[in-house]
């Protein structure tokens, strides 16, 4: 692919600008949908998303960058998007030292993935809605802190090997 486009290294707004100006074809985005350069990149111009997930997922892309994960645009996520269409991303990851409280590490997993929590983190940023214990380890590759192992345990979460406590 890199072969057929001209990259232009922009940063945030500066991208959606570009697209809306005719300057750009597109862009990459690394954020959470919705994003405020999209929505107002989709108010100029009509845009789509652009499935990536389908052909990668029949290469080995995945075993050679195991930390991307399958993320999907929803139908109505920007103007224009009419579809669901499907992407890769990588997850956001909270970093803690090893030694670390378990068991604040642990009450703090539980706060943000619980019901309250969850609600709440959809009030900050509608893009939360994909913080749930079912996608939560996607494209983790790290281990996990044994507070954080010990609340996916608890909440019925299978906890890959390559990623558990050490």
């Amino acid at each position: 692919m890199w072969d057929k486009i001209t990259r232009v290294p922009l940063l945030g707004a500066a991208a959606g600008e570009a697209m809306s100006e005719g300057k750009a074809d597109a862009y990459y985005w690394g954020g959470p949908a919705p994003d405020r350069v999209t929505m107002e990149a989709a108010t100029k111009k009509p845009v789509r998303a652009i499935d990536t997930y389908t052909a990668l997922s029949k290469t080995d892309f995945f075993k050679q960058y195991p930390y991307f994960a399958k993320y999907t645009f929803a139908t109505g996520s920007y103007r224009g998007i009419n579809e669901e269409s499907h992407t890769v991303g990588v997850p956001a990851l909270w970093i803690a030292n090893k030694d670390f409280s378990p068991a604040l590490v642990q009450k703090m997993t539980a706060a943000v993935y619980g019901p309250e929590g969850h609600a709440h983190m959809l009030k900050v940023h509608a893009g939360s809605k994909d913080m749930v214990p079912q996608k939560a380890l996607q494209g983790i590759t790290v281990p996990l802190h044994k507070g954080a192992e010990e609340h996916w345990k608890s909440a019925g979460v299978t906890i890959p090997d390559s990623i558990r406590a050490r």
